[in-house]
């Protein structure tokens, strides 16, 4: 439907997301994402942004990976061709590629606050140290050693790459997706069942 065909990458896709999301990740924790907003998707950066403007002044997170706990895995991949133009050709066609890949990693969110101080010749600095969600200052994590708040998490990291006029764009970050699981779908049937139910009671 589309010439040229758009390139899948499947099998480095996983890769692309890893990084994507280390790096998304990092530059929210710090406050800063000038360095990736044309990787990231506007209504994801939207969000990303109001809630780096509410956090409190001189105050920032330390992101950290510490370690995968499986490889990244590819859980779903999909394309989409938007409907025809009249007079359009398959060189001029529009679309979206969309990737959902599985990140099982072991990561810890921690506090930062700035504070500055006057040596004993006057002069300002500026330290940062850990604190808590109430400002309290914290002890360092000893070099090696992994934070309390350290955690098991899965996410489901989804991926996009737009096709306009037959040509690619990059992969951005659209967001996460929570997994599908038999019990959602139980819930979602019943909550369905009773939806209609109460809808025929009501004619």
């Amino acid at each position: 439907m589309v010439r040229p065909r758009p390139r899948l990458h499947i099998l480095s896709v996983p890769s692309l997301a890893k990084d994507l999301h280390k790096k998304m990740y990092t530059h929210f924790a710090s406050g800063n994402l000038a360095p990736m907003e044309s990787q990231i998707c506007e209504g994801l950066l939207g969000s990303l942004r109001s809630r780096v403007s509410q956090r409190n002044a001189n105050t920032s997170l330390k992101w950290t990976l510490h370690k995968y706990l499986s490889r990244p895995r590819l859980a779903s991949y999909r394309a989409a061709v938007y409907p025809s133009q009249k007079g359009e050709t398959a060189s001029e066609r529009n679309g979206l590629v969309q990737a959902v890949v599985r990140i099982h990693s072991l990561q810890s969110l921690q506090h930062v606050k700035r504070t500055s101080s006057r040596d004993a010749t006057g002069k300002l600095t500026v330290r940062e140290v850990l604190a808590d969600a109430q400002g309290r200052e914290l002890e360092p994590v000893a070099e090696g050693a992994l934070p309390k708040d350290a955690k098991e998490s899965v996410e489901y990291f989804v991926i996009q790459k737009s096709l306009r006029r037959g040509k690619e764009g990059p992969w951005m970050v659209w967001g996460t997706a929570e997994e599908t699981t038999l019990e959602k779908i139980r819930r979602e049937d019943k909550k369905a069942q009773q939806d209609l139910l109460a809808a025929k009671s009501a004619s």
